[in-house]
């Protein structure tokens, strides 16, 4: 979750995931719909939101993008 805001990352995990592990899904609560998908090869290890980047950790390479338009950073 983005502090106090209603954007929320979400990846599948677990027994039998509900997205798949390679997908991460911005989810807007507020308008109850997705506003934003990233895809990778490998599966996902974690995820960070700043105000302004979206950081995704892979088994082995890390993404940054920019929050605003999700563009790759590095």
């Amino acid at each position: 979750m983005l502090y106090r805001s209603n954007i929320l990352a979400l990846v599948g995990g677990g027994s039998t995931p509900a997205f798949q592990t390679n997908k991460v899904l911005m989810w807007d609560d507020n308008q109850q719909k997705c506003i934003g998908e990233m895809s990778f090869k490998a599966p996902v290890k974690a995820v960070r939101l700043r105000k302004e980047k979206i950081v995704v950790v892979l088994e082995h390479k890390v993404y940054v993008y920019k929050f605003s338009d999700m563009k790759l950073i590095e």
